[in-house]
């Protein structure tokens, strides 16, 4: 699985080929360069480029933008791809990028490479072009600017950094700008990073020899020799990993490793029966309600002299009240054993006073000393 992956990654450049626009990475950024796509290799092109940039003045305003138009030397020239860069000119010497390339039309066929820095534009398709207008300004005026583009016709045949505009000033230094201007002639673009190039040689070894085989001859003389590397051969760089051997070439060769297969041993299964908890049993709670302080006699009260029949058959409902706490100089409770415990909370309680001074003297600590 793992080298399928890598497999794949390493073709991936051959198969997308930047169709919608050069990326935003900082190689491909500073370099301007295709050849930092393994698709493009063998297309530099060292000869004088059939395309212009011509630009609607001679020389800039602060804040005003300024119109500039990709284009071939005639209508039947066409493009693919482009990328183009205002940079800071001193007699065809390039300095840092300034400014800013903005759209005044609705032509899509173009877009910024790093929409954060709005300093590099570069296609938005792969259709063929016959020209591309976009516009610059910038917020001072003390630089001379050049608009410098590589153009890609097609896969194999492209310009890099060779398309140059005429150096515009400062109209507040030089109104007349530089008419009589000629760029110079291109130039072997510096060596770019070959770990894409060589990462396909690694993991597709038939596939990297058909590629350089099919480079044209001019190449022995269009691109720059490589310099002499410190560093070893990228294919002894990845380590090789188990299943890996290498070949007489150097390069990594798939293997099969040796496989052992298991044996199946079935483990004893223990199977839980499900027992049910059995139901607590729930205690009740029984309120108990507290009694009257008085006990509820019926008394009998026998007639007296000269009172009537009617009373002294009368049935009457009194209270008897309990005798007094204290005989014979005790403190005692009166009520049955562990009633007055029940009674404590009441001990404060002035509707109860009296009751538990007579029946639960001790325990509510009432006691009268004579």
């Amino acid at each position: 699985m793992l080298e399928s992956l890598l497999f794949l990654v390493a073709l991936v450049p051959v198969v997308v080929a930047w169709p919608d626009g050069a990326p935003c990475v900082h190689a491909a950024f500073e370099s301007m360069n295709p050849l930092e796509a393994v698709e493009h290799q063998g297309g530099l092109q060292l000869s004088t480029p059939p395309y212009e940039i011509a630009v609607d003045q001679k020389c800039y305003w602060r804040n005003q933008p300024i119109g500039l138009t990709l284009q071939g030397h005639n209508e039947s020239i066409w493009f693919k791809g482009f990328v183009i860069q205002p940079f800071k000119w001193n007699n065809d010497q390039l300095g840092e990028r300034f400014g800013q390339l903005v759209r005044l039309d609705d032509n899509g066929s173009w877009q910024q490479q790093c929409f954060r820095y709005q300093v590099s534009a570069t296609h938005s398709h792969d259709e063929k072009k016959k020209h591309i207008k976009m516009w610059w300004k910038v917020d001072d005026e003390v630089d001379t600017v050049q608009f410098v583009a590589t153009v890609v016709k097609h896969q194999t045949q492209f310009w890099v950094k060779s398309v140059r505009s005429r150096p515009l000033p400062p109209c507040r230094l030089n109104r007349d700008g530089f008419p009589n201007y000629q760029a110079p002639v291109p130039q072997i673009p510096p060596q770019v990073k070959q770990f894409k190039m060589e990462t396909f040689k690694v993991f597709d070894s038939i596939g990297a020899q058909a590629l350089e085989q099919s480079l044209p001859q001019q190449q022995q003389f269009q691109q720059p020799q490589s310099p002499a590397s410190t560093t070893p051969h990228m294919s002894r760089i990845i380590p090789v990993a188990d299943g890996f051997q290498r070949g007489s070439s150097g390069d990594a060769q798939v293997t099969a490793a040796p496989t052992t297969q298991a044996t199946f041993t079935q483990q004893p299964t223990f199977q839980q029966t499900f027992r049910p908890i059995p139901a607590r049993p729930r205690q009740r709670i029984v309120a108990q309600q507290p009694q009257s302080p008085f006990n509820r006699q019926n008394v009998f009260i026998s007639r007296r002299r000269g009172q009537s029949n009617s009373f002294a058959a009368q049935r009457q409902n009194v209270f008897q009240q309990p005798q007094p706490a204290f005989g014979g100089g005790q403190c005692a409770d009166r009520d049955p054993q562990g009633r007055c415990s029940q009674w404590r909370q009441f001990c404060a309680s002035p509707s109860h006073q009296q009751y538990l001074t007579a029946f639960c003297a001790r325990t509510c600590g009432l006691c009268r000393r004579h």
